[in-house]
């Protein structure tokens, strides 16, 4: 027979407190406050920003000189494609693109390649140096190219932004410009020592 106060009888009661506190953490966790806490998480999970991914393909000049094109004359002409991405982990409904140039560029033609083919789209802005495409269902990792010629562009600046679609930017990818360090040879110039000793 066990005493009230002996190892025995004191490890026993131990092990019935360390139960209960486990059924009280077991309790909690599967309870309300576990429930509340996995909602939490993954609602920051789910709203996070995510983003479309605009890569620069093509970004050169066609005309660098004064030239008048359909009886408009213009300073200068561009031409840049963008490849828009839908790199989020959703499929959006709509989706509209807007490619914004500094005052004083003009807009003059543009077109857009998607896996449906070419189409001419209207302007629906009225300012000449915006533009707004409109994407209808641009699912997961569906690309959509964009044509634009720009002329008078005072700078090479632009800026990209969505709208229609909660919780989604853009990142654009500019093209990368290699710069190759050159040395002077001594078979350009007979004679020249571009390292004397």
């Amino acid at each position: 027979m066990s005493d009230f106060g002996s190892k025995e009888a004191m490890n026993t009661i131990k092990d019935i407190g360390n139960y209960q506190y486990i059924q009280l953490i077991i309790g909690l966790i599967g309870g309300g406050l576990g429930g509340s806490v996995l909602t939490f998480i993954a609602n920051i999970f789910r709203g996070k920003i995510q983003y479309i991914t605009a890569k620069v393909t093509v970004d050169e000049f066609i005309v660098k000189i004064p030239a008048i094109i359909d009886g408009k004359k213009y300073e200068s002409i561009k031409y840049m494609e963008f490849e828009v991405e839908n790199t989020t982990n959703k499929d959006l409904d709509k989706c509209d693109v807007h490619f914004v140039f500094p005052p004083g560029a003009k807009i003059y033609e543009f077109s857009n390649i998607s896996k449906l083919g070419v189409d001419k789209i209207k302007k629906i802005s009225k300012e000449e140096h915006r533009i707004c495409f409109r994407i209808r269902t641009f699912n997961r990792k569906n690309k959509t190219t964009f044509k634009l010629k720009i002329a008078d562009l005072p700078k090479n600046e632009y800026f990209i932004e969505v709208s229609g679609a909660l919780g989604v930017e853009v990142k654009v990818i500019k093209p990368k410009i290699i710069m190759q360090k050159i040395e002077p040879s001594s078979e350009i110039l007979p004679g020249f020592n571009p390292r004397p000793n």
